[in-house]
C-alpha cells in the first residue's frame, strides 16, 4: 500500500465519520424541531402551559450539546402532556360550544321577532296601499259606469226623439188633413 491509497482511505473514513456526525446532529435537530412543533400545538390548546413548556425547552433542552436521552425524555413528557390536553378538550369545547349555541339561539329568537315585526309592518302598508288602489279603481269604474249610463240615457232619449218626431209629424199631418176635410 502506498501513501496515496492510504490517504484516500483515510479521507473516505473521515468523510463517513463526518456524515455520521451530521446525521446524529440532524437527529437531535429533528427532535428539537419535533419538540417545538408539539409545544406550538400545546400553545394553541392551552396558552399558559404551552408557554411554560416553551420556556423550559429553551432554557434546558435547546442546546446543541444536549444528550439525546434527555431530549427524548422531554419529548415523551411533551407528547404525554399534549395527549392529556387533547383528551380534556372535548369536554371544555363542548361546554363552550353549548354556551355559544345558547347565545345563538337567543339572538335568532330576537332576530325572528324583529323580522316578523318588520314583515307585518310591510304587509300592513301593502294592504293599505292595495285598498287605496282598489278604491281608486272602483271610483274609476263607477265614474266610467255613470258616464256610460248617462251616455246611454242621452242616446235613448235622442233615439226616442228621433222616433217620436216622425210619429208626431205624421200625427200632425193627419190632424191637418182631417181639419181640411171638415
Amino acid at each position: 500500500m502506498d501513501i496515496n491509497t492510504f490517504l484516500r482511505e483515510k479521507r473516505l473514513k473521515e468523510e463517513l465519520k463526518n456524515k455520521d456526525n451530521k446525521k446524529k446532529n440532524q437527529q437531535k435537530d429533528n427532535f428539537q424541531e419535533k419538540c417545538m412543533d408539539i409545544i406550538n400545538k400545546i400553545i394553541e390548546i392551552d396558552k399558559e402551559k404551552g408557554l411554560a413548556l416553551k420556556n423550559v425547552f429553551t432554557s434546558s433542552y435547546s442546546n446543541v450539546n444536549i444528550q439525546k436521552k434527555k431530549l427524548l425524555g422531554f419529548y415523551g413528557q411533551i407528547v404525554n402532556e399534549y395527549k392529556t390536553l387533547k383528551m380534556s378538550i372535548p369536554t371544555e369545547i363542548s361546554q363552550e360550544v353549548q354556551k355559544v349555541a345558547n347565545v345563538i339561539e337567543e339572538k335568532m329568537g330576537e332576530i325572528k321577532e324583529q323580522v316578523e315585526a318588520k314583515v307585518m309592518d310591510k304587509l300592513d302598508k301593502a294592504v293599505k296601499v292595495m285598498k287605496k288602489v282598489k278604491a281608486a279603481k272602483t271610483v274609476k269604474k263607477v265614474t266610467k259606469a255613470k258616464t256610460t249610463k248617462v251616455v246611454k240615457k242621452k242616446s235613448t232619449k235622442v233615439v226616442a226623439k228621433k222616433k217620436a218626431t216622425p210619429v208626431v209629424k205624421t200625427a200632425k199631418k193627419v190632424s191637418k188633413a182631417t181639419k181640411k176635410k171638415k
